[in-house]
């Protein structure tokens, strides 16, 4: 087992990253919604790339979240494309890329308009569009997130998933 801790940083174009493993493959991790884009800590960390573990034998791993301050408007496709832009720069070929959650709605707009950089593609626990409740849910989420209700914006992220009842209450 590998007992180096993951090392963080950022690309040149701004995209925050955790690195785990040491393998000869690329895997890039198009990450779910987080709300601070920078890259994870702590037990963030350690469970964010825990569920990528049994692949660190054979890749590198490469936990990517979107640029900090992304102005109102900004499209998962400009997001995508902020992806190619870094894959472009850091690895210059193909790599293998999963999409988790939100990330997974990214990475579909990467595939259709950058196949060129994708080996391989691994859509996870993701839509192709949301739903009326969990676009509201996203929206107020994000209405808490903005006012730093940290506590508040995770319980909603999470109601769809656990109901305000045995552990989903304990969120709140």
């Amino acid at each position: 087992m590998n007992t180096q801790q993951p090392s963080v940083g950022y690309f040149r174009n701004g995209l925050p990253y955790n690195r785990s493993g040491h393998g000869p493959r690329i895997a890039v991790i198009f990450q779910g919604l987080f709300f601070e884009n920078k890259p994870v800590t702590g037990i963030g960390a350690r469970y964010a790339l825990g569920m990528y573990r049994s692949l660190e034998p054979d890749y590198t791993l490469y936990l990517v979240t979107r640029k900090p301050g992304l102005p109102q408007g900004y499209t998962l496709r400009e997001m995508a494309d902020d992806y190619a832009v870094m894959i472009r720069q850091e690895f210059g070929e193909p790599v293998d890329v999963i999409g988790l959650s939100t990330g997974g709605s990214i990475v579909q707009h990467f595939a259709a308009d950058h196949p060129d950089l994708v080996r391989k593609l691994v859509i996870h626990s993701s839509a192709y569009t949301l739903c009326e409740d969990s676009r509201r849910i996203q929206m107020s989420v994000a209405h808490l997130a903005r006012q730093g209700k940290w506590r508040q914006a995770y319980a909603e992220l999470f109601s769809l998933a656990m109901p305000p009842t045995g552990l989903g209450r304990m969120l709140l």
